[in-house]
């Protein structure tokens, strides 16, 4: 205990730019903890988190490129979307992949010269939707007619508001 609070006499308590600092660390709860022990006054404190939270966070710093999650693939039996792992020959499918950004993702494409696709948008999905798939960040593309038998190299390519993207390459056989 005697560490903590010396360090923070020492060098924290009268340096407004370095709680700022270390505020915006994994840190966080030591320094507030530590902060909470010294004489800094709670007007200080309360600014250098507010300075702190907004230079960490959206819209100030969009600097995050989209992150790619899970990737599913439904196709309907007996009248119900269900996710599988296999997909026979011209069976229609949905292929559905979660992406995040941390403000925004404004447009998601799937691109495949085997599976005749040339950048066509992912379309987000909404709560209650056809297929029953549950989560926020999912955007899917139906494949109305299947596709024939074969292994299939698929491009998702995802892309915020401030130009930041990511692309991610998955690969689906069917039949």
């Amino acid at each position: 205990m005697f560490k903590v609070e010396d360090f923070n006499k020492k060098h924290i308590e009268n340096n407004f730019f370095l709680i700022t600092g270390f505020l915006m660390t994994g840190l966080f709860d030591f320094v507030s903890y530590g902060i909470g022990l010294t004489k800094t006054k709670t007007k200080t404190f309360i600014i250098a988190l507010i300075i702190s939270i907004l230079l960490s966070n959206p819209p100030f710093n969009d600097i995050a490129k989209p992150k790619f999650q899970q990737v599913e693939m439904y196709v309907e039996m007996d009248g119900s979307w269900n996710e599988t792992l296999e997909i026979d020959a011209n069976t229609p499918f949905v292929l559905a992949i979660s992406v995040k950004d941390n403000w925004e993702v404004e447009k998601v494409t799937i691109t495949s010269g085997a599976a005749g696709l040339n950048s066509q948008p992912m379309i987000k999905l909404e709560d209650n939707n056809a297929y029953n798939i549950t989560g926020s960040s999912f955007y899917h593309h139906y494949f109305e007619n299947g596709l024939k038998s074969d292994s299939y190299s698929f491009t998702i390519y995802a892309e915020d508001p401030e130009g930041n993207s990511n692309s991610k390459k998955i690969s689906v056989s069917i039949g």
